[in-house]
């Protein structure tokens, strides 16, 4: 990122570049072959606690998902009304909300 300014548009989904969009659909294509992997585990009828230890890695893979996409949303929510934000500045109160959000 560089230091120039960005106009910030009211769509919390402009805040979305600021963590990679493809990181985010790569994430998503993950999950979604883990939950495949899960059905063939129930299909094959493999042990409830192996489906279970695979339910819990993609819910967590999902809940950092959500935590990125309600960041975006709180973000936008604070600096939405500003015509122009210093890029640099974005990205420091992005990665704090994200910590904050880990607490």
């Amino acid at each position: 990122m560089s230091g120039k300014n960005v106009s910030v548009g009211d769509e919390a989904t402009s805040y979305l570049r600021y963590w990679n969009g493809e990181d985010l659909v790569t994430r998503l294509k993950k999950i979604e072959g883990q939950a495949r992997g899960i059905i063939g585990m129930i299909e094959k009828e493999q042990t409830c606690s192996s489906i279970l230890y695979q339910l819990s890695a993609m819910s967590g893979a999902l809940r950092e998902i959500s935590g990125i996409i309600s960041t975006c949303e709180m973000i936008s929510n604070v600096l939405g009304d500003l015509d122009n934000v210093d890029e640099a500045e974005l990205k420091r109160r992005i990665v704090a909300a994200r910590k904050s959000q880990k607490l």
